[in-house]
């Protein structure tokens, strides 16, 4: 369980500290303050020695990779778009003494050649490139709370076209994935992750958590079809229906709850926690997600600018001190701020109207 992150040069965050960080995790404030960045860093963090993890962040956000824009996703990863900066993300989880600390530093190549120089305006041109030439690559270097250092890279084959990358082992990795507003796992992906659950008891708690949303639902079978194995509801009629037929917030719920056993030993980060999810069932869904971490040994790192989802959690947790952080992230300008909200704090916040997200 990370207790402590620090970022410095990724995306919009120059700086910022975090500490205090628990089992269960809720990330206020304002849009653009940072929040969905803060996930994408410890996301990072524990994904070093995997660097293709890089290109899937700029894919939840919209971009889609092709050999020609390999630069456009990967410059808005540095601060201000400064590529001259390298990104650090360290962090410290509870039982270790020292950071793991990630460097990421970028793979750069011009675009101008001396022959091509013939006008002042070109000159002019070269200069700005060479303080931010276009990206071909990342370098990273990861080294873990013992000091052991790993190294590899993500960049792109001129003579092909394609993208390498040299994923490392680590001995102490930890599993981690990102939630995120944007996307979520597809419905195949679902089906696989569920088949693969080893026991009906098991599959009885994923049904549970859905009933959260969606009390008709029975029974979730997976059935084989041409294009591959699929997911279907019982909701008590004489035929079973597709899991993409039973809402967003149906398979947002059922991805979660997945995702919570496959990092078993891990994290989550839900990035809008309750994006899909209607106020009426939040109550059940924090009261599984904490039953849930605790027996998988999951920490849930999740952001919401919902307040009356804030105060929600506030109230399942209000009587499980030190179970819950709460934290506010403050932007101004280029400076962040990491506010923490101690078990008193929460209980203050609970109990009167005041704004938490600045």
């Amino acid at each position: 369980m990370y207790t402590t992150i620090e970022i410095h040069n990724f995306r919009q965050i120059k700086s910022l500290r975090a500490e205090g960080l628990r089992r269960i995790n809720l990330i206020v404030g304002r849009n653009n303050s940072g929040k969905t960045t803060f996930l994408e860093a410890m996301n990072l963090l524990c994904a070093a020695t995997y660097p293709s993890v890089l290109i899937g962040l700029g894919q939840l956000r919209g971009h889609k990779y092709s050999f020609h824009n390999l630069t456009q996703i990967l410059t808005p990863l540095f601060h201000n778009l400064d590529t001259g900066i390298n990104i650090e993300i360290k962090g410290r989880r509870a039982e270790e003494e020292d950071d793991r600390i990630l460097s990421i530093k970028p793979i750069t190549h011009l675009t101008f050649h001396p022959e091509t120089i013939k006008s002042d305006k070109v000159i002019e041109r070269i200069s700005e490139n060479q303080k931010n030439p276009p990206i071909s690559g990342l370098e990273l270097s990861y080294a873990n709370s013992k000091g052991k250092v790993f190294s590899s890279f993500l960049k792109r084959d001129p003579s092909s076209g394609n993208l390498n990358h040299d994923p490392v082992w680590s001995d102490d990795f930890r599993p981690m994935t990102m939630v995120s507003t944007f996307a979520c796992a597809s419905f195949q992906t679902l089906s696989i992750l569920f088949s693969e659950l080893k026991s009906g008891k098991v599959k009885d708690v994923v049904l549970d958590a859905v009933q959260i949303v969606e009390p008709s639902i029975k029974e979730l079978v997976v059935l084989s079809e041409e294009n591959g194995s699929s997911l279907y509801a019982d909701i008590g009629i004489d035929k079973l229906i597709p899991i993409s037929a039973c809402g967003a917030g149906t398979t947002r719920c059922l991805s979660i709850v997945l995702d919570m056993f496959v990092m078993q030993n891990g994290a989550l980060l839900i990035d809008d926690i309750d994006n899909g999810l209607h106020y009426s069932v939040m109550k059940g869904f924090w009261e599984k997600l904490d039953e849930l971490a605790k027996q998988l040994n999951v920490q849930i790192v999740a952001t919401t600018h919902n307040e009356e989802m804030m105060r929600l959690a506030l109230s399942v947790f209000a009587d499980k001190p030190g179970t819950l952080g709460l934290f506010r992230i403050d932007r101004k300008e280029d400076r962040h701020v990491f506010t923490v909200y101690d078990d008193e704090a929460m209980r203050a916040v609970a109990e009167y109207n005041f704004e938490t997200r600045g």
